[in-house]
């Protein structure tokens, strides 16, 4: 029987990890920011001039924004079951599932490190906001966080699931479009 404190040690253990991995890794977080203003560049800046006309008054790039972060937190969160995959392969999850942890915490740890990736990932996009021209409240960045944060983990669960199937990061490859496709939509839309 699992205690409460094994699947808190589990959850904290494996959670460090993750996000140790993420600040280690300066590729991830070069690209954590170069993403989301890519594609505002090539949608927002691009877009802009042929909606300008269709919508006017509307600043495409501060309807565009909000569906960003959504598509930034989806795809971190998501593609954290990558990370399953791949300690599966390299014997990392064999070691780790000997530990003295629980499964539960394990698993918790895996959604909670990609939540709080995805979090530190909108928290940057946050804070570049204003400095690309998109007006902010703090009111609704308050606001916004817990949704991020509720989001982030749900994605995650989703993430690993599908790793769960999975056996190879080939296989993988194969597998995250179609669950990834629908819910970058459904992000888009909701901005």
């Amino acid at each position: 029987m699992t205690t409460a404190a094994e699947v808190w040690r589990g959850t904290w253990v494996v959670a460090y990890r993750e996000l140790l991995r993420f600040v280690r890794e300066r590729s991830r977080l070069f690209g954590t920011v170069l993403q989301p203003l890519l594609f505002l560049v090539v949608f927002g800046l691009g877009f802009s001039g042929i909606i300008g006309p269709l919508a006017p008054g509307v600043d495409f790039i501060q309807f565009i924004y909000p569906g960003l972060i959504a598509m930034s937190v989806l795809t971190t969160a998501l593609f954290a079951g990558v990370s399953v995959v791949w300690d599966r392969e390299f014997g990392f999850l064999r070691e780790i599932m000997v530990a003295p942890l629980g499964c539960s915490g394990i698993v918790l740890g895996k959604a909670v490190g990609a939540a709080g990736v995805a979090l530190i990932q909108a928290l940057l996009m946050l804070l570049i906001a204003p400095l690309i021209g998109v007006a902010l409240d703090v009111g609704i960045v308050l606001a916004v966080i817990p949704v991020i944060i509720i989001l982030a983990i749900a994605l995650a669960g989703l993430g690993l699931i599908i790793a769960s199937f999975l056996r190879s990061q080939q296989s993988g490859s194969c597998s995250w479009g179609p669950a990834a496709r629908p819910t970058s939509a459904c992000s888009c839309s909701a901005a």
